[in-house]
């Protein structure tokens, strides 16, 4: 996941789930639904590279603070 580069917009502070199931609204019960979960405190595009070696129809990222999530890829 990268942030975008042309604002100031950043989004940092989130979670990347990764489910076969649908996951919940919350997220204390999507984090348990979860076959795969990274929690990122930094903000997002710090050179490196998360490479979850799973499978899943479901990808969840979200905010732990309220904002805006500004992705350029994912």
């Amino acid at each position: 996941m990268w942030n975008r580069t042309d604002g100031d917009d950043k989004t940092g502070a989130c979670y990347l789930l990764i489910s076969n199931t649908p996951l919940s609204e919350n997220l204390s019960t999507a984090k348990s639904q979860a076959v795969y979960e990274h929690f990122d405190n930094d903000e997002l595009g710090t050179l490196s590279v998360d490479n979850p070696n799973v499978e899943g129809r479901y990808v969840r990222v979200q905010l732990v603070y309220s904002g805006y999530l500004t992705l350029a890829e994912v």
